[in-house]
């Protein structure tokens, strides 16, 4: 029993150190512009891209990017007037901001799973990080992160679209 206790233990920490050095090869992307390294696939530049724009606009205080990255419903439902007045938009602390490291990018199609690390500053001075798993989709010809609205409901209103054009197509 004994000997099955060691072998466990050992066989955790073979596993841990594996988990560790393969989650130190993840590339990192700051709010600074940087140079793309090598290892990164091109398909995902642009999403980097993207998303370091986004985060980087927000550190700025330009909270304009958060409404340029809304869905097409979502813009036509709310004017950027209507949508600086949410709470969330309205109440969106970004001055504590650092920056952004993203871990990795999985592209599907039209729509890309991103895993990254917010940087920032908390109350005492501490610099601290939070991990975040966001779907970022290809619409209007470039990559979005939307911060309120849904693509369930944008693909409700792409199919209510395609449904009234060919109804007036005669007309």
């Amino acid at each position: 029993m004994r000997g099955f206790s060691l072998l466990t233990i050992f066989a955790l920490l073979i596993l841990m150190s594996a988990c560790s050095e393969q989650g130190g090869e993840s590339a990192k992307t700051k709010v600074a512009p940087s140079s793309v390294s090598d290892s990164i696939n091109p398909a995902e530049i642009p999403i980097r891209e993207a998303l370091t724009e986004f985060f980087g606009r927000l550190k700025e205080g330009d909270k304009t990017v958060m409404y340029e990255n809304e869905l097409t419903y979502y813009r036509l439902e709310y004017p950027l007037g209507k949508y600086y007045e949410l709470d969330r938009v309205k109440n969106y602390k970004y001055d504590t901001l650092k920056g952004i490291e993203i871990d990795s990018v999985k592209i599907m199609q039209d729509s890309a799973a991103v895993y990254f690390r917010i940087i920032y500053q908390n109350l005492l001075g501490e610099e601290k990080q939070r991990k975040y798993y966001r779907i970022m989709y290809y619409t209007r010809d470039r990559w979005i992160l939307p911060f309120q609205s849904r693509i369930k409901d944008e693909l409700e209103f792409r199919q209510r679209k395609r449904e009234y054009d060919s109804a007036t197509a005669g007309q």
